[in-house]
């Protein structure tokens, strides 16, 4: 069910990434983020306003990790929801962190051992994919949250959450975040057996720009996931509800991108 309040929050998030972008990609051009002191403010200025922007759903999302429990960040970027989870999760559990681009894989490391929880944190500098080989990672430098596969760019290691949950024995996950840029088809081939047996809640951004991509539609993911009986539902200010296609056609059309909650259908009460 669309709000009147839909029509306005949503252009207007999208103005203020809009007018964020045009930020960075003047602070870029000026070569400042290629100085130390430049990084680490464009860092601390993103990390804050992740916090400001992420606050209430990462509030929604915090019954779905508890303490001891195992999560799965792909797409960690600079650590934002690795963190959160490695906080939520505590001493006992355990969070794998997968992101291949070198700068963001420095920052993140470094986040985990200036947080003191680097003993709980797995960093695989790699991208999540259908399968083991080597893809093509292709750099934004003007977007540092916007690299993405492609058939030219950085050799990448890739990797399947499979493999890598079977390698480590763990026997169950209870979250796992997936945003990619267009990728995620790749990342949920990669995860049958995970999907299947762990039954984790899956946070998975969905673009149709991007997704076009990789030949595949939002429908497409919905019905994969459906296919494996996990229940669309979109986080909506205090609430988490179920959601229609319609629904989150309705997001992307007044956001361009929009994050989907895909609930394992024997969780929903």
């Amino acid at each position: 069910m669309k709000r009147p309040i839909d029509f306005i929050v949503f252009p207007a998030m999208r103005f203020i990434e809009r007018l964020l972008l045009i930020i960075t990609q003047m602070v870029n051009a000026s070569g400042l983020l290629d100085t130390a002191m430049g990084r680490r403010g464009f860092l601390a200025a993103y990390r804050i306003y992740k916090r400001l922007t992420d606050w209430q759903i990462l509030f929604l999302l915090n019954k779905f990790v508890l303490e001891g429990s195992n999560v799965i960040d792909v797409g960690a970027n600079v650590g934002v929801i690795t963190l959160w989870a490695a906080k939520c999760v505590g001493e006992s559990g355990h969070v794998i962190a997968i992101e291949p681009e070198l700068k963001n894989i420095l920052a993140l490391r470094d986040s985990i051992k200036t947080s003191g929880m680097k003993d709980r944190v797995l960093v695989y500098e790699a991208v999540a994919a259908d399968v083991r080989g080597t893809l093509k990672l292709r750099i934004n430098r003007a977007h540092p949250a916007d690299h993405r596969i492609d058939n030219e760019g950085v050799p990448v290691q890739a990797l399947s959450l499979d493999e890598v949950v079977d390698s480590l024995g763990w026997t169950a996950v209870a979250f796992v975040k997936i945003d990619v840029q267009g990728a995620e088809p790749l990342v949920l081939q990669g995860a049958k057996n995970l999907l299947r047996n762990m039954r984790p809640v899956l946070w998975v951004e969905i673009s149709e720009f991007d997704l076009k991509r990789f030949s595949s539609t939002p429908r497409e993911v919905l019905d994969f996931l459906q296919s494996y009986d996990f229940i669309p539902n979109l986080l909506d200010g205090r609430l988490i509800r179920p959601a229609t296609y319609e629904d989150i056609m309705f997001r992307l059309a007044k956001r361009g991108y929009t994050d989907v909650l895909f609930i394992p259908s024997e969780h929903i009460i």
